[in-house]
């Protein structure tokens, strides 16, 4: 197999046709050629020829020398075959952004087309693992703010462990990423929360995205709000709250009432713990 035709099956990857890349290769063996020489030895007629080597020297693989014939000559074959291969990545990377974008673009669609189509829900859930399952999902797709009720000092004792121990990665990439927490602390009263869940209050109040108040009120449910968009409320009391039904719903009239209600909780409770006042005491 001679070098030319090695080079065939290159130059039709390349992107050439099998009369280009024949007249090219009838080209680079014959040198300077007028267009008599190269349809002879090519094998097609003058009107083709011309038709070809005018393709050809749009692409830069052959120049015209103005004589008398006038002759045609070839760019060498491997610079010719650079040419073309550095014409093909472009190509390619041109083809690989558009495609991109159009992926891009059906993606966005489909995702304005999930949140068109969405419908509210509520949902009700029973047994703890189930409870937790959910809560853990919803807890994973929090955007940008969380505001939430724990309606015991215990609850929220957990939580914050969780927290310091690193156990919680979710909790942590959430708090690096400036999702802003605001907590409410309800029956305080009822028990000392402990002096390392104090100071683990202090830690994370001074990052800015994490703010805490304390209320003595109660409250029938703990519940969470996520990006204003999406709540969840668990029934139970302090010793059973993920034993009880579970409530969760992306209904824009139930997480309003709830969002309205933790505002008007907000606005209450206090920044800084309180203690319930002994009796007899006058201060």
């Amino acid at each position: 197999m001679t070098v030319q035709e090695d080079c065939y099956g290159i130059l039709t990857e390349l992107g050439l046709t099998k009369l280009q890349i024949n007249i090219y290769l009838v080209l680079n063996k014959l040198g300077n050629a007028p267009i008599k020489a190269i349809a002879e030895n090519a094998r097609i007629d003058r009107a083709h020829t011309y038709q070809v080597i005018a393709k050809l020297q749009e692409m830069g693989l052959v120049q015209k020398i103005v004589s008398k014939p006038n002759l045609f000559n070839p760019l060498p074959l491997q610079e010719g075959m650079q040419i073309l291969f550095e014409r093909k990545i472009a190509e390619f990377k041109e083809f690989e952004e558009n495609t991109r974008k159009k992926i891009e673009g059906i993606k966005q669609q489909e995702l304005d087309r999930l949140v068109q189509n969405e419908e509210s829900r509520i949902v009700l859930t029973e047994g703890k693992e189930a409870n937790m399952r959910i809560f853990a999902k919803l807890f994973k797709n929090i955007k940008t703010t969380y505001d939430g009720i724990f309606i015991c000092p215990e609850n929220f004792c957990r939580y914050i462990l969780r927290i310091l121990d690193g156990t919680e990665i979710t909790t942590r990439k959430l708090l690096d990423n400036d999702v802003k927490f605001r907590l409410i602390i309800c029956n305080i009263e009822e028990k000392k929360v402990p002096t390392k869940i104090i100071e683990a209050i202090k830690k994370l109040n001074q990052k800015g995205t994490f703010d805490i108040r304390y209320t003595r009120d109660g409250t029938a449910s703990q519940f969470g709000i996520i990006d204003g968009k999406e709540t969840y409320m668990l029934t139970g009391t302090a010793s059973n709250v993920h034993e009880k039904p579970s409530l969760t719903s992306n209904n824009p009239v139930i997480v309003a009432m709830a969002q309205g209600y933790f505002e008007k909780m907000w606005q209450k409770a206090q920044e800084k713990q309180v203690t319930k006042q002994k009796s007899g005491d006058n201060n």
